[in-house]
């Protein structure tokens, strides 16, 4: 099921972008403001139920993979309430990197 209203509001919110469709999910890059960001860009994709999986793409090719879902007018990832690009940069340190 692709992201409602109400789920694309909360990312425009947390992230001061407006996300862009791509391949059956969004994908937000951060604003220009932010500093020197290590990722490039995540693509939030519809899953199962009611999470979400999202792919972190780095500049440095460093990609990393988790799942998310939206609670109570919040976007998480792996347990951890997002709340803006800072949250993408320090998250993709510590998550496991995906290898292809």
């Amino acid at each position: 099921m692709p992201l409602d209203a109400i789920q694309l509001a909360i990312l425009r919110r947390v992230f001061q972008v407006e996300p862009k469709f791509s391949r059956g999910g969004v994908m937000v890059t951060p604003s220009a403001s932010t500093r020197a960001p290590t990722v490039h860009y995540i693509r939030i994709t519809p899953d199962q139920d009611d999470m979400f999986v999202i792919d972190f793409i780095t500049r440095k090719g460093n990609d990393a993979m988790a799942s998310g879902y939206f609670h109570e007018g919040h976007f998480y990832i792996s347990e951890e309430v997002i709340s803006g690009w800072h949250s993408i940069d320090h998250l993709v340190d510590v998550l496991p990197r995906i290898t292809w």
